[in-house]
């Protein structure tokens, strides 16, 4: 009988406990991600795919230009949404989704609306559009990519918004249930 390579043996548990703990990660804040998608009719997926190009799920995470927690709140966001902590995962995945919402309404469009999040209105507004910024580019791309990983489909106005769709995504099981809700019986 042949014994298992321990060197392989160890590389596939490493493997597999980076996956498992990075999907406990997202796990984390699958409450506060529900009820933010619930509450501004966004597709979860979608508010999971921008904290993980935010912040890779680190809710203390704090940028070189002060953007603050899971969802990279600037102080003048946090101020506008009435955000009193942005480390609280809570108050920031609440912000961060009003802000996301309001913007693919205002913008009718994803990809202008993931440009004005990262890079600002301002800079959608002077260049008519998404502004030529590698970073902003990038960005787009990746959520794109990550909400494809995620879903098996494809990030368009219809995806993103929650009211449009019903997720593919096996985050969809951990939905938010509200006491406040009237349940029938």
């Amino acid at each position: 009988m042949k014994l298992p390579n321990i060197k392989h043996a160890k590389l596939n548990v490493f493997i597999i406990l980076i996956i498992v703990s990075s999907k406990s990660i997202a796990c984390d804040y699958m409450f506060e991600v529900n009820n933010a998608a619930e509450l501004n009719q966004l597709n979860s997926d979608l508010i999971l795919s921008i904290i993980k190009a935010e912040s890779n799920y680190n809710c203390k995470a704090v940028s070189p230009k002060g953007a603050k927690g899971l969802m990279q709140l600037m102080d003048s966001t946090s101020k506008k949404y009435r955000v009193i902590n942005p480390f609280d995962a809570k108050e920031n995945v609440s912000a961060g989704s009003q802000l996301i919402s309001m913007l693919i309404r205002k913008y009718n469009s994803i990809d202008v609306a993931l440009a004005a999040y990262n890079a600002g209105e301002g800079a959608v507004s002077k260049y008519n559009g998404i502004p030529p910024y590698d970073e902003t580019v990038q960005y787009i791309r990746f959520i794109k990519l990550d909400f494809l990983k995620k879903t098996g489909l494809e990030l368009t106005m219809e995806t993103a918004l929650k009211e449009k769709i019903k997720s593919n995504s096996p985050w969809s099981r951990f939905a938010a249930v509200s006491p406040w809700k009237k349940h029938a019986l």
